[in-house]
């Protein structure tokens, strides 16, 4: 008697095992992919839920040691809601994967942030399924939103406007 397995068989079962391994890896993946299921809302929504909105210049961006998250410091120019101050900490996941919002160093934004505070850092959290965009695409936000608060400057910068 024969107990070999036929040679056909060995070819299927790994054609099989190849493909489900590939089926899983595509699940997995969009398993961790960011979802905004019914997010972003309104503005009217958004800005409800926001505790400020503000537009801001990206002044640093970091992931401090031991965070699973960046730390991103903003110049605020003006402010549609709460008072955030003139410099913040808006907080956010670490890529777009996981709903983090791509900050970079000098672009603008307008941020909806809510208040937060996380290791001991007092600030604001947002993430991509806020209305938080960078300004180039935020003219009907911005249009939306109204009259703006702007940010007084210090008398150091009026003094060197007028040297």
């Amino acid at each position: 008697m024969n107990d070999r397995v036929p040679r056909r068989s060995k070819m299927n079962k790994k054609l099989l095992s190849g493909i489900l391994l590939v089926i899983l890896s595509v699940m997995a993946a969009s398993a961790l992919a960011c979802t905004c299921i019914g997010r972003p809302g309104t503005l009217t929504e958004e800005y409800g839920w926001a505790d400020t909105v503000f537009l801001g210049s990206v002044r640093t961006v970091v992931q401090p040691t031991g965070w699973n998250h960046l730390l991103v410091e903003l110049q605020v120019e003006s402010t549609w809601k709460g008072d955030p101050g003139a410099l913040v900490f808006v907080i956010t996941e670490l890529s777009s994967a996981a709903c983090g919002v791509e900050f970079q160093v000098g672009e603008n934004w307008v941020v909806f942030g809510t208040d937060t505070v996380r290791e001991g850092v007092t600030g604001f959290y947002t993430h991509l399924c806020s209305l938080t965009t960078p300004e180039e695409y935020a003219a009907d936000i911005i249009f939306e939103l109204g009259p703006v608060t702007v940010r007084e400057l210090a008398w150091g910068a009026l003094k060197s406007w007028y040297r």
